[in-house]
Parts: C-alpha cells; structure tokens; sequence
C-alpha cells in the first residue's frame, strides 16, 4: 500500500498485523502469514507497517505507542553516498584509526577542485571509481584514471578504486550484509549471520589504466542486477548448494575462508565493527530525525530498518564499506534466495 497521504485509527491496534507496500516481495507476505500475522493492506488496523520507500508525514504523525514503522527517520544520511561519504569523513578526521575502512571519497561536484588538487599532489597512477549519489544496481558508475574524464557537474561521488581485492576462484566479490536497526536512542544492531556473497562474471583483472578506455563492468561491479544480465551467469539451483554459481551464502563463503586457512571468526568481528562505527557516524543526526516521534516512541524503537551493508574485502582479507542500502533486496529469484531470504525477514 502507498503511504502518500496515509492516515492511521485514533486506537493503537490489537491485532498483530502487518501493512506493506505493494512493491513488497512475495517472500515478505509468506513469511509474515507463517509468522501467524493478519497480513493485509487496510492501514485503519496494523502493528507493523513495513514499507519499501519512506511513509508520509502523515503517517509518522499518526502513529500510536506499540506500533511499528519501517523506516526511520534520516536514514538516508547513510544511504545517499555523498551523504554516507559527509559522516563518515567528518569522524575520519577526529580519528582516523578507527574510520580506516571506507576509501578515501568525494562529493561531486562541490569537492571536484579538491579532487583534481589530490590529483595533482599525490593521486597520480591512481584509478577512481565514480558514482552516481543516488543510482544503484551499477547503472552509471564509470571506472576512470584521470579526473579529465569526469563531468566536474555531475552529481556524484568518486572514490580511490580498491584494485587489490581478495578472489574467490579468480573472480571480485562482495558481502552483503543484513543489518537491523530496531532503535537510534537507544541505539540498537542486529547483524544477521547470513547473508549472501555477489561475484562478477569475469575473472579480475586490475584496470589498465589508460584514459578513456573503458573498464570491463563484468570483472569489475559486484552488482547483482547487472551480472545477471551476462550469459555466463550461473544461478543458484538448490539451497542447499550454496556454493553453486555466481551467488553463494555466507556459510559456503565461511567455509571456504577456513579451507584457505583464513581466521572466519575474525573477520566478522572486524566486519561488526565496520557497521557499529558507520552507523555511529551518522548517531547525532538520526536521534534529531527521531525528534518527531519522541512523545509516543516511549522505548525508542517506534521505527526500524533493515539495512543492506556492502563490504569488500582486500588481499588482505581486510574489509572495506563500500556502501549502505536503505531497500536491500528480497526478490527471491533462486532456492537460495528464498532460503536466505525468509531467515533475515523472520
């Protein structure tokens, strides 16, 4: 269901239920019916709104203690990349030991002339990566080597291009992390044990680094929605071969970890941390967001985000935030899928 122009009952409900957006996957009604919830789209009754783009002021304004919202308020301050880029800068700066693992970026086009004097000073041999502020599924990201080839208008963020990333038999990946934030003050995470790892499609090769040519997006981008399209793309067809194709599950990814004789245990320690400090990058601003929710959000967990973290690792098995997903996908186009899936969504 739409939350434009969305009003709520004067009476907090009493039944359990759920209101969604019918952009909403399949596996999100299913999984709330076996939840025992009366999944339906009359907003007059619900507990939980679960939606896939932010509800209307109305809707915020209208909703009573015990009810639920997914979608807190100011979370884009981590999922638009200039903004995600602003945070986490700006704590970089106070301390830099510990804001170590986001590569070094910057907003188009307000930080372009800062950019070209980096360039100049110490950025030369350097490739950049450059992305759209609000694009996703890899449309519009260019792999560049000099700053000539970049629009010094376009809205965007470019980033020093991790060119030694960890392979899995031969090919770039990344980890896409389910995060649940039930609370901003007190601020509560949850990391979900699994998740899903997102190959390309062709074996890496670092980018050669001549100007204006272009970089294979197949070698490079993780995306999901954009490997798909290759031919070569295997799908996943069993959920319990979850490390069959181009997709595989965080547990198939730990165990090969292990055969490697990589510390498992370690690394998602490393990676928990990575998504403690973003978030915290961007805590003061998100509590002041909640401000309009305070006289009924009596324990601070009126609203709720399911957030998708993209994390690379480098040859080091160092990992590297790459981005924050407001609507991290839940189509469930393979067994996998639907396995994986249905667990974060419970």
């Amino acid at each position: 269901m739409s939350s434009s122009g969305t009003t709520c009952s004067d009476s907090a409900p009493k039944k359990r239920t759920v209101v969604w957006n019918p952009l909403n996957r399949k596996v999100v009604n299913e999984t709330c019916k076996g939840l025992g919830y009366d999944a339906h789209q009359d907003c007059n009754k619900w507990t939980i709104a679960y939606f896939r783009t932010r509800p209307s002021k109305a809707m915020y304004a209208a909703a009573k203690t015990g009810q639920r919202l997914k979608w807190i308020p100011g979370i884009s301050e981590l999922c638009k990349k200039d903004r995600l880029a602003l945070h986490l800068y700006k704590r970089m700066c106070k301390d830099p030991e510990h804001y170590n693992f986001y590569p070094r970026t910057w907003r188009l086009p307000e930080e372009f002339g800062i950019l070209k004097a980096w360039e100049r000073r110490e950025g030369k041999g350097k490739i950049l990566i450059v992305k759209p502020s609000l694009g996703s599924g890899g449309h519009g990201i260019t792999i560049v080597k000099s700053t000539n080839e970049i629009n010094p208008l376009c809205s965007a963020v470019a980033q020093v291009y991790l060119d030694k990333p960890l392979l899995v038999n031969g090919l770039k990946f990344d980890l896409r992390v389910h995060v649940l934030v039930t609370s901003v003050k007190p601020l509560r995470i949850y990391v979900h044990d699994e998740g899903y790892v997102r190959f390309c499609t062709k074996p890496y090769v670092r980018p050669n680094g001549k100007d204006g040519e272009a970089a294979d997006p197949y070698q490079h981008l993780t995306n999901y929605c954009l490997n798909k399209t290759n031919p070569k793309f295997i799908f996943n067809r069993s959920s319990d071969a979850d490390d069959e194709g181009h997709k595989w599950s965080f547990h198939a990814f730990n165990r090969r970890m292990r055969e490697e004789g990589r510390d498992v245990e370690g690394l998602w320690r490393r990676i928990d941390k990575v998504i403690v400090k973003t978030i915290r990058a961007a805590e003061d601003t998100l509590v002041g967001r909640a401000g309009i929710l305070r006289s009924r959000d009596l324990d601070g967990g009126m609203c709720f985000q399911m957030l998708g973290f993209d994390i690379m690792l480098d040859h080091t098995c160092n990992p590297w935030l790459l981005e924050v997903n407001s609507t991290p996908t839940i189509k469930c186009d393979t067994p996998l899928d639907s396995k994986i899936f249905t667990r974060c969504i419970r």
